[in-house]
């Protein structure tokens, strides 16, 4: 037997927690999420990040409807996309916390650094940065996309490796040298 469906058999529904289960086995890396409202920072942990457009330059990220961050971000509002370093994993969990502080004591002990267009902070033990202003917010199911505009970017540490999440748990895989690929 192939490994396809027969045709008429019905599909039992898809469980939310299998779906997780299924969708854990992408590997994604570790992002946090930095804006700025009445002069205080909002801080939140996403690893649902990807390159959108070359032509603009856009993201997209997926954050949870209802999620306090999405509250404070419309379009127009600027925000910075750290990319975590292997050595970030406390900043990922302490950003992830529903019980996180929202008041200039967020990132208290974090060194930061303003981004360049939006002011925004990037957290400098960061391997990459990417400064953002949000051009739309589009529903999607329990979350929304949040499709961004990059106004700048920068790498910070190439020297390290970036933070990766694997099946439900940050994963520190065989280090190996990447072999770098022509971009046409």
């Amino acid at each position: 037997m192939s490994g396809r469906a027969h045709a008429s058999a019905r599909p039992a529904p898809v469980e939310p927690e299998r779906f997780r289960q299924i969708a854990g086995y992408f590997v994604t890396g570790v992002t946090v999420l930095c804006t700025i409202v009445r002069g205080e920072p909002r801080v939140m942990t996403a690893n649902s990040f990807l390159p959108v457009s070359l032509e603009p330059p856009l993201v997209l990220v997926s954050v949870r409807a209802g999620s306090r961050w999405l509250a404070d971000v419309a379009p127009g509002t600027g925000f910075a996309i750290s990319v975590l370093s292997d050595a970030q994993q406390p900043d990922s969990r302490r950003f992830a916390s529903p019980d996180r502080l929202r008041d200039e004591r967020s990132l208290a002990g974090i060194t930061w650094q303003p981004a360049l267009c939006t002011g925004s902070p990037v957290l400098s033990a960061s391997v990459a940065y990417f400064d953002c202003v949000v051009d739309s917010l589009v529903p999607a199911g329990d979350h929304v996309l949040v499709v961004a505009g990059v106004r700048a970017l920068g790498d910070l540490r190439d020297e390290v490796s970036p933070l990766v999440f694997w099946r439900g748990r940050y994963w520190n895989g065989p280090s190996a040298e990447v072999a770098p690929i022509s971009v046409r």
